[in-house]
């Protein structure tokens, strides 16, 4: 397991297959916010391997959203949480290159 810090809160980042991170089985990841701890499920299933490669990250990021919006104190309902959180999954990377990209040109980013 991986230990990361969340807004100074240090959380256990397990990810392998589902006996081994002991999730729920209808979860591909999950965020226990109390236990402070994300669960990412690398079970193949019918997936190439490039497809649960994209399919980690995305979960990864998603899972790390609901951890940063916990330890901030964003109170959203829970479908509005899951629907950012869905929505950060399928771009965070698009976000963060462009967020990087700009500041990089406009000599903002710190190296």
């Amino acid at each position: 397991s991986l230990i990361h810090s969340v807004l100074g809160t240090d959380y256990e980042v397990l990810i392998g297959c589902r006996d081994e991170i002991n999730i729920a089985e209808e979860n591909m990841g999950e965020c226990r916010v109390y236990a402070k701890k994300i669960l990412v499920c690398t079970d193949q299933g019918d997936c190439t391997e490039e497809e649960l490669r994209v399919k980690v990250q995305e979960i990864v990021a998603h899972e790390f959203l609901h951890a940063y919006l916990n330890e901030a104190g964003v109170d959203l309902t829970d479908g509005d949480e899951e629907k950012l959180c869905d929505f950060y999954m399928k771009n965070w990377r698009k976000l963060n290159n462009s967020i990087l990209e700009v500041l990089d040109e406009s000599g903002f980013l710190d190296n």
